[in-house]
């Protein structure tokens, strides 16, 4: 937005639902509560707010309140405490999160991977060239199973790479995991 307000060959014209004031702003509510539109979307769309979160996200407008608290820092190994790791891993990208949990029940999220078209080797690579003490590795529940034309799970290649861990099993309800995941959000850096 900023580089376009500075380019000389740009036109731009900034209103929002306040100057122009074409659509009440009770209807917009009733359609919130409703449902029909969230809120971050309402901003975005009427206000012409930049500041948020993308629509569907579950955790965007958590992030961008880490932002707000400056929260969102270099944060450094403290050799003191182990280093989790919960991995995502999909079809085309791994990440990688790398965290350890600091007394004060303060989350420290140090590091993350981002490995595309990795596979476990791969991920067991970058987990152990990173010169960390590490406490326990989360894998995501589809490390249950096998590689096509594999002898072995995923989770069992994982262990004889030396990254081996905990296989969190599938959710039985997905939100609940997803408000697990809101709740400890306050409590990370």
């Amino acid at each position: 937005k900023e580089a376009s307000l500075k380019h000389p060959d740009f036109f731009y014209i900034y209103l929002t639902l306040d100057d122009i004031k074409h659509i009440p702003v009770e209807m917009i509510e009733r359609d919130i509560k409703a449902g029909i539109i969230s809120r971050d979307l309402a901003l975005q769309e009427y206000w012409c707010s930049w500041d948020m979160g993308v629509d569907g996200t579950y955790y965007g407008h958590l992030v961008d309140n880490m932002e707000e608290d400056d929260r969102i820092t270099n944060v450094l190994y403290d050799s003191r405490y182990p280093v989790y790791t919960a991995c995502d891993i999909g079809r085309m990208v791994t990440i990688i999160i790398y965290y350890q949990l600091i007394p004060r029940n303060t989350i420290h999220i140090i590091d993350c991977t981002r490995i595309e078209r990795g596979g476990i080797n791969d991920t067991a690579q970058d987990m152990k060239k990173k010169n960390y003490t590490y406490g326990r590795h989360y894998w995501p529940h589809d490390m249950e199973v096998k590689e096509f034309g594999a002898t072995m799970k995923r989770i069992q290649i994982a262990e004889t790479l030396g990254v081996g861990g905990k296989v969190l099993e599938k959710e039985k309800d997905k939100q609940e995991g997803i408000e697990c995941v809101r709740q400890i959000f306050p409590r990370t850096f």
